[in-house]
């Protein structure tokens, strides 16, 4: 800024001198006066001057200032020179350095290409190769995948069979749980143990689709029993299928199957062999029971399409229910053996009563019969029968061994006998279903009975049959004040007082027994032959007349039979 200002003064000043020295010169030259006059030429020579020497030193300090400038300049020229005469030895350094580096580079790069064309001929022979073996390897890839595909689907099948398999023993299972359930609602909690080998081997024969069936129980020794069987025409007693197969079974402890046709035709010994078309055999085995064998035979297609898992699932079902139903069969001949021994205490109470119960419990389970009853009040009917007098047990033997007429007092406390039973029976639980029965026995059809008065429909159906066979007992039984009457004399005085003490309906159909099967004389045996109406005295004696010994020949397969004592 200060040297723009200096250099426009000078440049004034100068304007100013060369405008003066005009002006004057104008003045010389055109000859005028103005000059001469000392007021104008003093003036304008001393501006001339002033400005001048103004102009001058101006000048002068530019001249000195513009010496100062160029020597400045040429300092920083050569200054400048001498940088870049540094930088252009730097420079030259730089690419001398450079060049050796470019010239190593080039020697490396020419070594390396050298080794670089020895790997691609490597690499190129490598890639020849594998691709020479790639159609074999994927081959051999295609290969192992299709095997491993095989696998998981054969994996996959394996687990529907799997779960199949688990679903069907859950069906079977229920079912099973299902048809014995029903069962004892029918029978009864104490119902007959037989009924459920039974209906055991129905329930297997209707999940598997078979025709036929034997449930064979393992004895000591070989021994094989007949428990029951189901569907064949010729006793299969002494089977040789059967033998063969339920031994190999009992040995391998796996289910066999026997369906080739010439294997079997080869093997038939016996008339039940030839109804045999397909055998199928499972066997099972309790903790503490020695188990036996399940035969199932004609299946349509045989009985390829369950696995032997699922098979001895469900034959570990048909052990667990046997073992179950052999606890119960124990808890009902216990039952039974106190029935009879109260019936035998009632009997040694009252030697009049000698055979009076079971006579009365084998008639009316032929009225139960008769009436479709079904199987679980059947029982109970029997039961309620042989207990029907255990009130008597509170009776004074005075009164009842009396050998005249009892008076009314006497007549009253005899009838205390059918509450007290009542009461009795009671504190049993599982005899109170014939509380009942025994309560109203002596109740009459036209209302005149005791204890309570009923009459008609209100007494219980057992309890009116009761009430018919005890009075007929009673009346065709040896009494000390009276001679016993005919079986045609007890029959008549029944149906005469029909519909007054007696259910007509039951009258009927108890004198239609009686005229049909007249009762024996003969009474020892009576109580047994009462409890053999339910199936029981009789049990083990059938049983055993199906016992199978499997005995094993060396001498050839087909020598391998089953023996059926």
């Amino acid at each position: 800024m200060a040297s723009l200002l200096r250099h426009r003064g000078l440049a004034l000043v100068t304007a100013v001198f060369l405008l003066t020295t005009a002006v004057a010169a104008g003045l010389a030259f055109a000859g005028s006066d103005l000059l001469d006059d000392r007021a104008v030429a003093v003036p304008l020579l001393l501006v001339l001057g002033v400005t001048g020497a103004g102009a001058l030193v101006g000048w002068a300090v530019e001249r000195a200032r513009s010496e100062e400038l160029v020597e400045r300049h040429d300092d920083e020229q050569a200054r400048i020179e001498a940088e870049r005469t540094l930088e252009r030895q730097d420079a030259e350094a730089r690419a001398a350095r450079l060049e050796a580096e470019l010239d190593a580079a080039r020697a490396g790069f020419e070594a390396d290409s050298a080794s670089r064309a020895e790997v691609e001929e490597e690499l190129r022979v490598r890639l020849e190769g594998l691709e020479r073996a790639l159609p074999d390897e994927r081959a051999r890839y295609e290969s192992r995948l299709d095997e491993a595909n095989e696998a998981v689907v054969a994996e996959r099948r394996a687990l529907g069979r799997s779960e199949d398999a688990r679903r069907a023993e859950r069906q079977w299972a229920f079912q099973i749980r299902r048809q014995l359930a029903v069962l004892a609602r029918e029978r009864g909690p104490l119902g007959d143990s037989r009924a459920v080998r039974e209906l055991l081997l129905r329930t297997a024969m209707a999940l598997l689709g078979a025709g036929k069936g034997l449930l064979l129980r393992r004895e000591d020794g070989n021994g094989l029993r007949l428990v029951c069987q189901e569907g064949f025409t010729a006793d299969p007693t002494g089977s040789v299928l059967v033998g063969r197969a339920a031994r190999t079974a009992v040995e391998t402890g796996a289910p066999l199957r026997e369906e080739d046709e010439a294997r079997l035709a080869a093997s038939r010994g016996a008339p039940a062999d030839t109804e045999i078309e397909n055998l199928l055999a499972i066997p099972f085995a309790g903790e503490d029971d020695p188990g036996g064998v399940l035969i199932l035979a004609n299946r349509d297609g045989g009985f390829d399409g369950h696995p032997d898992d699922v098979l001895l699932a469900l034959g570990s079902n048909v052990a667990a229910v046997l073992a179950d139903a052999r606890l119960r069969e124990e808890l009902r001949s216990a039952f039974v053996a106190t029935v009879a021994v109260l019936a035998d205490a009632i009997e040694a109470k009252d030697r009049f009563l000698l055979g009076h119960a079971a006579d009365v419990a084998t008639y009316v389970t032929a009225v139960a019969d008769r009436l479709g009853l079904e199987p679980q009040r059947r029982e109970e009917l029997v039961y309620a029968a042989l207990l029907h007098d255990v009130g008597k047990i509170a009776i004074s033997e005075q009164i009842l061994m009396k050998p005249s007429a009892l008076t009314s007092e006497e007549r009253g406390v005899v009838q205390l006998h059918a509450r007290i039973g009542a009461l009795l029976v009671r504190q049993v639980p599982a005899l109170r279903p014939v509380e009942t029965a025994i309560l109203h026995h002596h109740e009459r059809w036209d209302g005149g009975g005791y204890p309570e008065g009923l009459a008609g429909d209100e007494i219980p159906v057992e309890a009116r049959i009761i009430a018919v066979a005890d009075a007929f007992s009673a009346m065709t039984a040896d009494r000390p004040y009276r001679k016993p009457m005919t079986i045609s004399e007890a029959c008549a005085e029944l149906e005469r007082c029909s519909a007054t003490q007696f259910d007509p309906r039951c009258v009927g159909l108890f004198v239609e027994e009686v005229r049909r099967r007249p009762p024996s004389a003969e009474r020892p045996d009576a109580l047994r032959r009462a409890l053999a109406e339910l199936e029981l005295a009789a049990e083990q004696g059938s049983e055993d007349r199906h016992l199978v010994r499997v005995r094993s020949h060396a001498s050839s397969p087909t020598n391998t039979t089953a023996g059926w004592n």
